[in-house]
């Protein structure tokens, strides 16, 4: 999910409320697991290996969910970079 860093800095709060992307996105996924549309994928086995995933975009959710289905504990992170 996304952390929803932009919504504070929202142009469309000059005129209204800005727009909630985060609270949409939960919205979406509660009721895609209300009606059965998606459902959790647990490993059959876990293999006791941590990894961490460094990028928290598409491709490193991608990563993390295939190591999830390996049987690895997985964690996400994003690294913003200040110059």
């Amino acid at each position: 999910m996304c952390p929803a860093p932009c919504e504070g800095a929202c142009v469309a709060g000059i005129v209204d409320s800005p727009i909630t992307i985060k609270n949409i996105e939960y919205s979406i996924v509660d009721r895609a697991f209300e009606e059965g549309w998606i459902s959790p994928r647990i490993p059959s086995h876990r293999t006791g290996m941590n990894v961490a995933v460094v990028g928290s975009g598409p491709a490193g959710l991608a990563a993390a969910d295939c190591l999830n289905q390996k049987g690895h504990k997985v964690g996400t992170t994003s690294i913003v970079y200040v110059q």
